[in-house]
């Protein structure tokens, strides 16, 4: 009984555990007033939320003129997998954002404050590069006076949205249910959310699971013994 005590005590002396933390954040930025298609279903005077999760920790930055002068303002940026609702009366249409061909959505936050326009200091959105480059590609976003975001925060960001094509003319989006055409974008307010908080999780300790080994063995030859001499 004493042998069976010891073992279990061992057990969960061994079995000690670490916190491993996975900082998931979920993305959303809303806007409203657009017109288009979607997959060919129109749809008229319509708001909009696109949403993405990830893990913040991997968000990256890079510095104005950096990856070879391509990066013309400070940037902050994570790869992440959209997902767009469009509202429009009682009608809601939903669907993936995607790339043509090869390709990476991200999220973006802008700092333009560097060239000193006092009413437009920087932008936060999804954009996917149609060159390769972060931050020069279509996209959407709502900008303004909103300053410069780590990504890494949660909170709330009041601004101006709307889409981008990089290029000006009609706005044009492959998705899981069809191209997504805006015709007309209003850039009605736009609100920029960040939530979550880091979680945890217990796991077994590598070093721990190695000495709960350790001390197994050492207690079994210890059984051995102890049973081998109340036979003599």
């Amino acid at each position: 009984m004493k042998l069976k005590k010891i073992l279990h005590a061992a057990a969960m002396a061994g079995l000690c555990s670490v916190s491993v933390s996975a900082a998931n954040l979920t993305y959303s930025l809303s806007g409203g007033q657009i017109t288009g298609t979607l997959g060919g279903t129109p749809f008229t005077n319509a708001n909009w939320t696109i949403t993405a999760t990830a893990d913040s920790s991997t968000a990256q930055f890079l510095a104005q003129g950096s990856n070879g002068g391509a990066i013309w303002a400070p940037v902050y940026y994570q790869a992440v997998t959209p997902t767009i609702t469009i509202t429009f009366g009682s009608s809601v249409l939903t669907a993936t954002l995607t790339v043509t061909g090869a390709g990476q959505w991200f999220l973006e936050s802008r700092d333009y404050s560097i060239f000193g326009d006092p009413n437009y200091t920087g932008a936060i959105g999804f954009f996917y590069p149609v060159n390769g480059i972060v931050e020069d590609g279509s996209g959407a976003y709502t900008g303004g006076i909103i300053g410069f975001n780590n990504l890494q925060t949660p909170g709330t960001i009041n601004g101006t949205s709307g889409f981008d094509n990089g290029s000006g003319g009609i706005n044009y989006f492959p998705t899981s249910a069809g191209n997504l055409v805006i015709t007309t974008d209003s850039q009605a307010a736009g609100t920029f959310v960040t939530a979550g908080a880091a979680s945890s999780a217990s796991v077994p300790e590598e070093s721990s699971v190695a000495s709960l080994g350790l001390a197994l063995a050492g207690l079994y030859q210890l059984r051995r013994r102890l049973q081998k001499q109340a036979t003599v």
